[in-house]
């Protein structure tokens, strides 16, 4: 699990960084959030600075595509995810975040 964990949050690094959106990935082993600000997200302090519109705008887009997150954008990888279901989740976070534009 942690290794997927670790596969996720640098395909979705690599993602933010392709498409130069204003945000991060925070999480261990399994877990993983998107951060929806450019500031190392570390405490309540440095999360109060998400964009709160663009939290829920991604939220609803990858409901909308099939992926069920908190609504805060975090989720967890498990046992029975496979690596194809990682890459059909950042391919549609992709689509969503294209169409946040």
């Amino acid at each position: 699990l942690e290794r997927m964990g670790d596969r996720l949050r640098q395909m979705l690094r690599d993602l933010i960084s392709e498409l130069e959106v204003p945000m991060g990935v925070t999480g261990a082993a399994s877990l993983f959030a998107l951060q929806f600000t450019t500031e190392p997200v570390t405490d309540y302090r440095s999360y109060a600075t998400n964009d709160k519109e663009m939290m829920q705008t991604v939220f609803t887009g990858l409901l909308n595509e099939g992926f069920l997150m908190s609504n805060r954008c975090a989720g967890n990888v498990s046992a029975v995810h496979t690596d194809a279901d990682l890459d059909a989740f950042v391919d549609a976070l992709r689509r969503v975040l294209i169409r946040a534009g």
